[in-house]
C-alpha cells in the first residue's frame, strides 16, 4: 500500500497524518535511539478531499504480528478502518449529512498534524 522500510525492533511507532490525507509510519529503534528515528512506511496519496481530521487505534501494541486496527476520520464525514500493520483498508463508513447542514470549509492557510504514539511493551514470563 506504500513505501516500506521496516526498522526492527522498534521502541516506538508513530502514525502521523495531515490535511493532505497521507499517513506516515515513523519508528524509533529500540533503546530508544531517538537520533535514528525514520519514516518506515507511507500509506495513501496526497488528496485534500481525503484530508485526515483524527486517528484512533484499537490497541496499544503495534509490534509486528500484533492484531490492531485504527480508524481514520476524513473530510466529508468518512471514517476508514485500516490494518495497523499494513495500512490496508478493512472498511469505510460515511455518515449522512445532518439536517440543515451548511457546506463548511476550513480556514485557508491553516495546517494541522495528527499523531498517534504507541510504546511497545514486552511481558516477561516467569517460569
Amino acid at each position: 500500500m506504500g513505501d516500506s522500510k521496516q526498522v526492527q525492533p522498534a521502541a516506538y511507532r508513530l502514525l502521523a497524518a495531515d490535511e493532505l490525507g497521507v499517513l506516515r509510519v515513523v519508528e524509533v529503534p529500540a533503546g530508544p535511539k531517538w537520533d535514528s528515528i525514520a519514516q518506515v512506511q507511507k500509506w495513501g496519496d496526497a488528496n485534500k478531499e481525503r484530508a485526515i481530521s483524527s486517528i484512533a487505534c484499537s490497541s496499544s501494541d503495534l509490534s509486528p504480528g500484533a492484531p490492531a486496527l485504527f480508524a481514520v476520520g476524513r473530510k466529508g464525514r468518512c471514517v476508514d478502518i485500516l490494518d495497523a500493520q499494513t495500512g490496508q483498508q478493512q472498511a469505510s463508513i460515511t455518515a449522512a449529512a445532518p439536517a440543515g447542514a451548511a457546506n463548511s470549509s476550513s480556514s485557508a492557510g491553516s495546517s494541522q498534524v495528527y499523531v498517534a504514539a504507541v510504546r511497545f511493551v514486552s511481558a516477561a514470563v516467569d517460569g
